[in-house]
């Protein structure tokens, strides 16, 4: 409800309040009797007017504004830790590292590899651990929460023949803890593409950003 119509209602409200009395006034009630009910139901009518403005002020300006500043705390950590990921992403053909908060920012010199399909290592759940504990906290937009819970496998299958596994490239997260004998498999039973994958990493930048403008009453340029 905006401030216009909250003025408007009171007003009006205020203006029947004074004038009832008056169209429904006995032959022989005096105008100052008249006036003192007006008086009485103006103030009764302003009380319960009064109220409902507190619960409505309360409800925007108390739980909400608590709310979304809660939000704000964990997409700012969801923020931080987005910034220390990165990826390597490995083959035959060569090498390069992936930033997650802007995985198309070399796009030049990687756009050759877009095609080419992916084998994923099984640490790459441990190494994003951190992120999807923030992702999954109740404070976080589920519009964010889903962005990042797509990064999450269910299943990482080891079904790609040995003769054949020349054919993908390796992806790695940076940092993550070593484990011997690593081995790589498909995200989910499935080929996913260099390409995919990258985008799959852009959507959860454009969510958290989206949400910020919304949430934001001045523009906000986040360093992502």
């Amino acid at each position: 409800m905006t401030k216009r119509l909250l003025y408007a209602i009171l007003i009006i409200t205020l203006i029947l309040s004074f004038g009832v009395p008056f169209i429904f006034m006995g032959k022989n009630e005096s105008i100052n009797q008249t006036l003192n009910l007006s008086a009485a139901l103006i103030g009764s009518i302003s009380s319960i007017l009064t109220f409902i403005i507190a619960l409505l002020l309360y409800n925007k300006f108390g739980v909400e504004s608590t709310f979304v500043e809660k939000s704000s705390s964990k997409i700012f950590e969801l923020i931080e830790k987005i910034k220390e990921t990165n990826f390597s992403i490995s083959s035959d053909r060569g090498y390069f590292r992936i930033q997650m908060s802007n995985p198309f920012k070399y796009n030049k010199w990687i756009e050759s590899y877009y095609s080419e399909k992916l084998v994923f290592a099984d640490n790459y759940l441990t190494g994003l651990i951190k992120l999807f504990e923030i992702s999954n906290n109740p404070f976080i937009p589920p519009s964010v929460s889903e962005k990042v819970e797509r990064l999450q496998f269910f299943t990482l299958s080891y079904d790609v023949d040995e003769t054949k596994i020349k054919e993908y490239s390796k992806v790695q997260v940076v940092g993550a803890e070593k484990i011997q004998n690593t081995r790589f498999g498909r995200f989910n039973m499935k080929d996913m593409t260099v390409f995919e994958f990258l985008k799959m990493l852009d959507e959860v930048a454009l969510e958290i950003k989206s949400w910020i403008q919304q949430n934001s009453t001045i523009p906000v340029n986040l360093n992502l």
